[in-house]
């Protein structure tokens, strides 16, 4: 798995289903993503004025490990998760995730950046 200069193996991504509007980050550890959510989430609902009611995701552990689930009740925001191996079910957000490492490609093959850096946009 590729690494980034600044540490990161992932990124994570949030949509809003009726804005289509997306937020993606970087985070070096899966177990991260709570951390970023919870930043993301008062970002959002103090710069909206509205309130995150539903986390739609997959099944992935990031969000669904003990400490995730206490925060997501606490705010009082449904988790909705899609059935395992069935990306269809979270299209939008697998649809972003996808088109963002391909323009991240696209653009890494046509930068002519030795391939030591092409981890870090990755």
């Amino acid at each position: 798995m590729s690494v980034t200069l600044g540490g990161s193996r992932y990124f994570i991504t949030f949509v809003d289903d009726c804005t289509q509007k997306v937020w993606a980050y970087l985070i070096r550890l899966k177990e991260e993503a709570l951390d970023v959510f919870s930043r993301w989430l008062v970002e959002e609902e103090n710069r909206s004025g509205h309130r995150v009611k539903t986390l739609q995701s997959d099944n992935g552990g990031e969000y669904t490990f003990q400490a995730f689930k206490q925060y997501l009740s606490e705010k009082g925001i449904r988790h909705q998760k899609t059935v395992p191996y069935t990306p269809m079910q979270n299209g939008v957000a697998e649809r972003i995730n996808q088109t963002i490492q391909e323009r991240v490609t696209t653009m890494l093959q046509h930068s002519r950046l030795k391939l030591e850096f092409w981890a870090e946009a990755l």
